[in-house]
Formats: structure tokens, sequence, C-alpha cells
């Protein structure tokens, strides 16, 4: 498991241990892993999708399957979203920034941007949510994702983010 996807399990099974949380490792009957996290709380499921890169976030690394899949929780009432990671390399201390991005802004993001990678920058003004980095035991860190997803169930409805402004915000 690489380091930002064993960060966010660390943070949902130690921070929201009442929800069921799991890895997909199973690409035993599905032939490719539709998405790399589930999350079932309190009525709500949401699919989890982990991107992690140095500088900028290549769009072509988001697979036509996976895609494909996030469309298809959707459609059914669950909730997609991207946890993403970009590294800044440049920068020695707080050198990584975290983002929750609805798949539906996404969707628009993509369409908006005139190139074929997002920054940091953009995924600011795009993301729901900036996840924080919280140590989580004496010896681990993680990222303040968990809280985020609280919000949207104590909403308590389906949230449909069209852009990040201060109506929408959580």
């Amino acid at each position: 498991m690489a380091s930002f996807e064993r960060e966010i399990y660390l943070s949902f099974k130690y921070t929201m241990p009442q929800a069921y949380f799991r890895r997909i490792y199973d690409r035993h009957y599905t032939g490719l892993k539709p998405f790399d996290f589930e999350l079932f709380y309190q009525g709500f499921f949401f699919a989890l999708e982990a991107k992690h890169q140095k500088g900028r976030l290549s769009l072509r690394r988001i697979h036509p399957h996976q895609k494909e899949s996030l469309e298809k929780i959707m459609k059914n009432g669950g909730l997609s979203y991207f946890l993403i990671r970009i590294e800044d390399p440049k920068k020695f201390q707080n050198k990584f920034r975290a983002f929750v991005l609805y798949y539906p802004t996404f969707v628009v993001m993509i369409e908006e941007l005139s190139k074929r990678s997002c920054n940091a920058q953009d995924l600011e003004n795009y993301a729901e949510y900036e996840a924080k980095r919280i140590r989580i035991k004496e010896k681990y860190y993680g990222w303040s994702f968990p809280e985020f997803f609280e919000k949207v169930v104590r909403k308590g409805e389906n949230v449909r983010f069209e852009r990040r402004d201060e109506n929408t915000k959580l």
C-alpha cells in the first residue's frame, strides 16, 4: 500500500472507527479495481479514489474504468470523491497538500481547464475541502478526511456541489 493510501486508511481506522471502511484489494472478480476505498457511514455510501503525485496531477492517471465506476455509484445514490495529494518538491516543510474533490466537480474542472494536468492552485479553486495532516498515533500520520465526511452526513442529504463558494462550503 502506497504511503498516501496507508495514511488514508489509518485516518479512517483511528478517527472514524464506527464507520465501515475498507480498501478494495480484490481484482479477481472485477478485473480492474473500480476505486480505492469504500466508506459506508450512517446510511451514506462513499466511493473514494486516491491519487497522489509530485507537483502536478496528470489527468491521464484517472482511467476510464475508474470514471465509469464513480459515475455508476453516483447514479445509484452513492457519492463519489477523489482524495488527492500534491507534493511540492521545492518545499522542505509542509510540502504535502491534500484535497477532497467531488466527482461532478472533477468533471467540471476537466472541462474548464485547458490543460492535461492540475496543480495545487487548481485544486484549491475546485476542491470542496483541503485536508490537514494530523498525527494519529505516536509514529503514524494521517489526514483530516473523516472530518469532511462527517460534515456531509450531518447535513442529512446527498450534497451536490456545483462549485465551491461561500454557500456550498462545508
